[in-house]
């Protein structure tokens, strides 16, 4: 099968008609600048056509009863695909794509004469009788024979009319003929759709076949359905620089409960609804001032919803073992943390007369802690936060030997975080809005630190981000009196040890707290 690259260097070539070899894009108008883009998108069509063919081909030279005599297998390849995918650079997806459209219009134009397709065959064409259809024929050809139901797509992928990826959108998106799809309404449907595809992009096409196919077929409507459900998945990959990456697909139902609940959270920064009531306009900006991106906000989001999903589990969904994050500490680490003389570790970082805020280093003594499952030690601040959030705690030596399996009743009882949600009324950081179900009870002295006391007294509601935030950065909550001689809980900046930087947390409960201010 042979193809002529004239057309693609006229394509080119018409890019810059003054002849220069060098196109500046930065020296364009904005006309010019989009006309070059769409000139070197008409170019790359027609050479994803051939790159098709070529696919196309070295799938033929590789087929399988070929055995190890197949070009991919004598490559070192196991399949065609991956061959490609080499080869080309690209990914798996659209080696596999090239291949699929390329086997595709290949056999259609082994179908039709020289004189229908000029300069693009070389064998003799073959149609074969279920094919046959004297009563079309395809506006891309003067005298075309019928051939498949999808043979005019396959005409215009040759002819540059269709893109590669509009064209597999077309074909995925129609699916295969049947009882509520007859082969002439397929035909039908895929004139249309490249009419369509002259004016839309791939993603919109591939769409609008779907569309099509239900409006042939709409008894077939719950077949899909079921068939999009069955393909979901979620998958974790553990990655080697100790982060975990997610891929998945989520069938239509799924994905808007999803995408629901992530467009609700995020709806400000994505140009949502304006909002006329006070407190929505606060939140908004509130949301709109965060330092986070948008995708870290979702990311913490998913962690925050799962959370939420344990805390209020009933036994049903994950079963009478609850799942808990086990935190393996070494022995310096269980020092550090517990600290001496009920002083907390925070404090004793503060205090550190070398300038490291407490931290060890890397040498020998260093504190650090592994989270069970994950490869990657974590600091000595993450394994304060898991102290005082009720994981559970391994203590290692340096030999492995285990010294301490921590006591489960670090977590505060379901009736004291009723107590502490009826309370606070939501975290107690300064300028957070996050309600009880949101927050981790902090302990205000470290669990460790203090012989296992898990006192209402000693709690406090912070979110998780705000949860991070203090013990990260080397903030402290304690409680002591106020001017009337109350205890009230103070946030103290990182480094201070005087009295008057502390800030009064106020809780997020108008009636305790007013009461509380009253008196």
């Amino acid at each position: 099968m042979a193809f002529r690259f004239d057309e693609v260097i006229e394509k080119i070539t018409a890019l810059h008609p003054a002849g220069d070899s060098v196109i500046e894009p930065c020296t364009q108008t904005d006309a010019q600048l989009l006309q070059l883009q769409a000139g070197v998108a008409e170019a790359t069509k027609r050479l994803q056509t051939i790159s098709a063919l070529i696919a196309a081909e070295i799938a033929h030279r590789s087929r399988r009863e070929l055995g190890h005599d197949g070009l991919a297998h004598r490559a070192g390849f196991r399949s065609p695909e991956k061959l490609i995918q080499q080869v080309t650079g690209t990914t798996g997806a659209d080696a596999r794509k090239l291949v699929r459209v390329g086997t595709q219009v290949a056999e259609t134009l082994a179908g039709d004469t020289r004189a229908d397709q000029p300069g693009l065959l070389d064998d003799p064409p073959v149609v074969r009788p279920e094919d046959a259809d004297s009563d079309n024929t395809s506006p891309h050809t003067a005298s075309a024979v019928a051939g498949p139901w999808h043979a005019e797509l396959d005409r215009a992928v040759a002819a540059g009319v269709v893109s590669v990826d509009a064209a597999d959108g077309i074909r995925r998106g129609l699916g295969e003929p049947g009882d509520g799809a007859p082969v002439e309404a397929m035909r039908a449907a895929v004139s249309r759709l490249i009419e369509y595809a002259g004016r839309a992009h791939a993603d919109d096409v591939w769409a609008r076949a779907r569309n099509e196919r239900d409006l042939l077929d709409p008894d077939g409507i719950s077949d899909r359905e079921r068939q999009r459900r069955d393909a979901r998945y979620l998958r974790l990959f553990p990655q080697p620089d100790g982060m975990t990456r997610l891929t998945g697909l989520l069938d239509p139902e799924s994905a808007q409960i999803v995408c629901s609940a992530f467009d609700t959270v995020t709806s400000p920064r994505r140009g949502g609804p304006r909002f006329t009531k006070k407190t929505d306009q606060d939140r908004a900006q509130k949301l709109l001032d965060d330092p986070r991106s948008t995708e870290q906000i979702m990311a913490d989001t998913l962690v925050d919803i799962v959370t939420l999903a344990v805390k209020k589990d009933t036994g049903k969904l994950f079963g009478t073992i609850r799942p808990t994050v086990r935190l393996i500490a070494t022995l310096h680490t269980a020092t550090v943390s517990s600290g001496t003389g009920g002083g907390s570790s925070i404090d004793q970082r503060a205090s550190a007369s070398d300038g490291t805020n407490g931290r060890t280093g890397s040498g020998t003594g260093a504190a650090f802690g592994v989270l069970l499952g994950q490869t990657d030690p974590v600091s000595i601040e993450t394994v304060e936060r898991h102290l005082c959030n009720g994981h559970q705690q391994i203590v290692q030596d340096e030999n492995g030997h285990t010294l301490n399996y921590g006591r489960a009743q670090r977590l505060f009882t379901s009736r004291q975080r009723e107590i502490l949600n009826a309370r606070d009324g939501g975290c107690m950081w300064p300028g957070c809005d996050r309600p009880p179900d949101w927050c981790e009870a902090h302990h205000t002295d470290h669990w460790d630190a203090h012989h296992g006391n898990t006192d209402i007294d000693d709690g406090i509601l912070l979110c998780r981000p705000c949860h991070l935030r203090l013990h990260n950065d080397g903030w402290r909550i304690h409680r002591r009196p106020d001017k009337t001689g109350h205890d009230r809980y103070w946030l103290r900046p990182p480094g201070s040890t005087d009295d008057r930087d502390d800030i009064l947390l106020h809780r997020k409960n108008p009636l305790l707290d007013t009461l509380h201010n009253a008196s």
